[in-house]
């Protein structure tokens, strides 16, 4: 996307997918040429987050037990026909995924997720999410380790479908490390995010904050948030997904503007990202930030 090469968490997880999709769809509807913090930008950004989320949550599942299409959710056909779903002047609702029927519920954000994002002096780049997803997990250690109690993840009995438990079979998660690399491979990015079920919408801000708007990591963590991911069984009479704004914002102002345009549920809620990002400038430079929402901090030397 935006002439760079967005690697990230391949299925199981479904946030990798969801991240790249919402890169490419803001992409095709031209979100270089707005402005930040306009009603337009986050427009185009929340509708691309909403559809986005429910194409990959209805697809998410472990590859090894059955047929994952994220190459077909990731396709240009396919991308080509949900940006035409995107409308400058109104919102869709309800938003329904394109390829798959599952449902998958949009995990709560708990205090239980890491980001780690590192570059070393020869130029590596890593970026590394971990959680032991609920309090302190399964409250077992191996070896040093807490085992985390993702089975959660899992999709319960009564629903069915890809993501169902099975012995073996890895539950889905909406992380999503992300690395970005410019036209001659090297990286430029770092980037990740603590959140729950919001991280792909954090993560993904993050790449078009930095590279395609030209804010600096300090900038990208610090103004207010947008996102697209929740879903809720009563929006406006119907199961859709939710516009939220970060509270306590100036992304709040937004809000009657989103309104107006259509969105439905749209609402000022806290959004808790826990990111961290580096940036490699095209000279060498490193500059990096930790989110001001939770502990974190910037080091180098």
């Amino acid at each position: 996307a935006f002439g760079y090469r967005v690697c990230t968490a391949p299925p199981p997880a479904f946030g990798g997918i969801d991240v790249l999709s919402v890169l490419a769809l803001a992409d095709r509807k031209a979100v270089a040429a707005l402005k930040p913090g306009t009603l337009q930008h986050a427009h185009l950004l929340i509708e691309s987050g909403r559809l986005a989320g429910v194409d990959a949550r209805a697809c998410a599942g472990d590859p090894d037990f059955g047929d994952i299409p994220a190459s077909r959710l990731l396709s240009p056909s396919y991308l080509k026909q949900r940006a035409a779903q995107i409308s400058p002047t109104s919102a869709v609702h309800p938003v329904r995924p394109g390829l798959c029927t599952d449902t998958l519920r949009v995990a709560a954000d708990h205090d239980s997720t890491s980001q780690v994002s590192i570059v070393d002096g020869y130029g590596n780049a890593l970026s590394m999410t971990t959680t032991v997803n609920q309090n302190f997990g399964s409250a077992l250690l191996a070896r040093g380790m807490v085992l985390n109690n993702a089975l959660t993840n899992f999709a319960p009995e009564t629903a069915g479908g890809r993501n169902l438990m099975e012995p073996r079979k890895r539950p889905t998660t909406s992380m999503a490390p992300t690395l970005a690399f410019d036209p001659t491979g090297r990286p430029r990015l770092a980037a990740g995010s603590a959140g729950g079920g919001l991280i792909p919408d954090y993560v993904a801000h993050q790449v078009l904050d930095v590279l395609v708007h030209g804010l600096n990591p300090h900038q990208a963590l610090t103004h207010g948030h947008l996102s697209g991911q929740t879903t809720t069984n009563n929006c406006a009479g119907l199961h859709d997904a939710r516009s939220d704004v970060e509270q306590g914002t100036t992304a709040e102002r937004l809000l009657p503007g989103l309104r107006a345009l259509g969105h439905p549920c749209a609402k000022a809620v806290p959004l808790r990202s826990g990111a961290a990002l580096v940036e490699i400038t095209p000279d060498g430079t490193l500059l990096a930030a930790a989110d001001p929402r939770r502990d974190g901090a910037a080091a180098g030397g």
